[in-house]
């Protein structure tokens, strides 16, 4: 996976890194219903008990995932995508913008002139992705859902940047607030939602800024200050998402 072989190299050479992801596919719409990769596996059980024609199988297969991008579900690679950004190594949105929108393109151009600006400020993936870091992703990751894989990938890449990180502590962390987004349904109703709402920011005003205001605030990232900085801008907005 493109996402975690290049923040690992990142925290391993230690160069100013910005990451940026191709993004999520957009949602797909069956007779008139949102649609996710999910969808399609309970698609081809349908199919395979009876319960759907072949004609109607092919018609799920071509609308179901609608674009390119990185699959319709909170799956391995949305979930860390959300979690780079969380860690402080992606620019607001990198975890949410979809693949085709032209947002993205800014976005990959305002990483390419926020690299420059880290290697002229000599602030390296070490400086940013600290144990606070990703104590941070590891709350945004319970609540978002994440992918259960990024319970290898957090360590893994904590290791690299010579952080010593017990995910064992997940489990404390998801009992301190209730899921707001349930996997595997990210892309049905909730990414092109949490895009416009500049999800992963507001995530960690709701959930990390209540909890742990002392602890996993006060840390670098990529785009600039400090996380509390831009979780501020961020409460003339709310976080509305029907679980």
């Amino acid at each position: 996976m493109e996402q975690l072989k290049i923040t690992l190299a990142a925290a391993r050479v230690n160069v100013p890194t910005v990451f940026v992801s191709g993004g999520p596919m957009l949602a797909g719409h069956v007779h008139g219903n949102r649609t996710s990769l999910s969808s399609m596996f309970e698609a081809v059980g349908a199919h395979s008990a009876g319960k759907m024609t072949l004609e109607e199988l092919t018609e799920w297969e071509e609308k179901v995932c609608p674009t390119c991008g990185s699959c319709s579900g909170m799956y391995t690679a949305n979930s860390m995508n959300c979690l780079t950004e969380a860690i402080g190594m992606g620019l607001k949105g990198n975890g949410t913008i979809p693949a085709v929108y032209s947002e993205r393109i800014r976005l990959a151009k305002h990483a390419g002139m926020k690299v420059m600006e880290l290697l002229e400020k000599n602030i390296r993936p070490r400086d940013i992705m600290t144990e606070k870091a990703f104590m941070n992703a590891l709350t945004v990751d319970m609540a978002l859902g994440c992918s259960t894989n990024s319970m290898l990938h957090l360590p893994a890449i904590a290791h690299e940047a010579g952080v010593e990180l017990n995910v064992d502590i997940a489990n404390e962390i998801h009992e301190m607030f209730m899921e707001v987004v349930v996997a595997p349904d990210y892309t049905e109703a909730a990414k092109e939602i949490l895009c416009k709402k500049k999800n992963i920011r507001i995530l960690q005003l709701d959930n990390i800024s209540e909890k742990q205001p002392n602890d996993a605030l006060d840390m670098k990232k990529v785009n600039g200050g400090l996380i509390v900085q831009t979780i501020d801008k961020a409460l003339f907005d709310k976080f509305e998402i029907s679980c």
